[in-house]
């Protein structure tokens, strides 16, 4: 059975935790800046959270991110 290595794994969930953060802090910042700027009111924001082809989208991009992710893990590691 193959183990994963815990130190490698360690790094990736605090890797993730930190480009987690750093995203929802730019999608905050910019949800922010075109409802003050008029451009989208925070309803319509809401109203583009809940639509299945911005959902779709997502959802593919989640997949994507998570099947490089498992690469990394699965991965032989160098020199190792």
């Amino acid at each position: 059975m193959n183990v994963p290595d815990t130190r490698r794994l360690s790094g990736l969930v605090f890797e993730l935790s930190s480009q987690l953060h750093a995203e929802r802090m730019h999608r905050i910042a910019l949800e922010a800046a075109l409802v003050r700027a008029g451009v989208i009111t925070p309803s319509a924001v809401e109203r583009m959270s809940e639509d299945e082809s911005v959902r779709d989208s997502a959802r593919r991009a989640v997949e994507e991110s998570v099947a490089r992710l498992m690469r990394v893990l699965t991965e032989p590691q160098e020199g190792g």
